[in-house]
């Protein structure tokens, strides 16, 4: 598929074979039941028996980062652009002087109207669902068409965008004919930390991507659905309006520290604080000039939801009050962390052979 250049930047190039890398790197479903964590990131938009829906990478912090970048290339525009118009209105100044401000004001508007079309101008996100019925994953696509795939036939890898990146999943579609990867999509978690060699699993693994994609596999897979709930401590209300402004304030406190902590040690939650006064009022501008994703009616009905489905996790199963505010910036009571970390290890057993302990919501906890 061809890319544009705003997409390309985002997402690394295709129409390439699979990398050394990305082919080490490779993950299998065989990995349940191998003492692996399973986590999702807390990007979870829903998850019901049909479908676990996700944004892909990069929500929120695409808007924030790139939005960033766009306003500051702002800066450089104006003096540029008057030094240039006042170079110009001069007939002693030198050729090269002019072509040197003229590429300087060029590279500035280029830049800008580049990072503008990623930040403000596309999509508050790009979801991605999981259809465990119909065992196929729905991408949407960055120009805001769609693709259903058979679960089986994507190959899910290690991934960097380019060189100099960290690592993410990636949803690989492959050519069977030619073996050229032709498209790709990244799922919302990466990391910048080493791999590290699992014994029981016998390779080399990267902790916090290989989690994520336990936990994938056991829902399109395993058996244990319902016990999949006693992770998910909460839904992001995307699903199928933007977020609030009162969501928006949220998002900017926790894009610093998505990991749970004991709030009472979140020292990283000061320079949130800070990192707030910048990012909350980009994430509020992005919010209205981009688009809200919206699946096609074709997608939407491989995806009915059956009546009284009792694995139905959605915002409006969200916890209220102060209680959401301390899930969504990461902050645990001291008797709730001592549960997360219960959950985490109880989830390393978690296998579609092994029967899970009955599940305990979060509302008791």
């Amino acid at each position: 598929m061809k890319q544009s250049l705003a997409q390309r930047s985002i997402e690394g190039p295709v129409n390439r074979p699979l990398t050394d890398f990305e082919k080490t790197n490779q993950l299998d479903n065989h990995i349940l039941g191998k003492g692996i964590p399973l986590t999702h990131s807390n990007l979870i938009i829903r998850m019901n028996s049909t479908f676990l829906e996700m944004p892909q990478d990069g929500f929120p912090n695409h808007r924030i980062n790139f939005g960033m970048a766009a306003l500051f290339m702002l800066v450089p525009i104006v003096p540029i652009s008057i030094i240039l118009f006042d170079a110009l209105s001069k007939l002693n100044v030198s050729f090269i002087t002019i072509a040197i401000f003229g590429f300087l004001w060029f590279l500035a508007v280029f830049l800008g109207s580049l990072l503008f079309k990623i930040s403000f101008f596309n999509y508050t996100h790009r979801p991605i669902r999981f259809n465990r019925k119909q065992q196929c994953v729905h991408f949407f696509r960055f120009d805001g068409s769609q693709l259903t795939v058979p679960w089986k036939d994507i190959v899910f890898t290690c991934s960097k965008k380019n060189i100099l990146q960290p690592v993410y999943i990636a949803a690989n579609i492959i050519d069977p004919k030619t073996g050229i990867m032709t498209e790709r999509f990244f799922l919302p978690e990466m990391t910048v930390s080493p791999p590290f060699f699992h014994a029981q699993a016998k390779r080399h693994y990267y902790p916090d991507l290989v989690s994520i994609w336990a936990f994938i596999v056991e829902y399109m897979e395993g058996n244990n659905l319902p016990e999949l709930t006693r992770l998910v401590y909460y839904c992001i209300p995307i699903a199928k309006k933007k977020e609030s402004p009162y969501w928006s304030m949220l998002f900017s406190l926790s894009t610093l520290n998505p990991q749970f902590s004991r709030y009472y040690t979140n020292f990283s939650f000061l320079f949130e604080m800070l990192f707030f006064v910048i990012s909350f009022p980009i994430l509020l501008l992005t919010n209205l000039t981009n688009k809200f994703p919206r699946w096609n009616p074709e997608i939407e009905s491989m995806c009915q939801i059956e009546p009284n489905d009792p694995i139905n996790l959605s915002n409006k199963t969200n916890p209220t009050g102060w209680k959401l505010f301390r899930y969504v910036t990461s902050m645990l009571t001291l008797q709730e962390f001592s549960h997360w970390l219960e959950d985490m290890k109880w989830s390393e057993s978690l296998s579609r052979s092994e029967q899970a302990p009955p599940n305990e919501s979060h509302n008791e906890k």
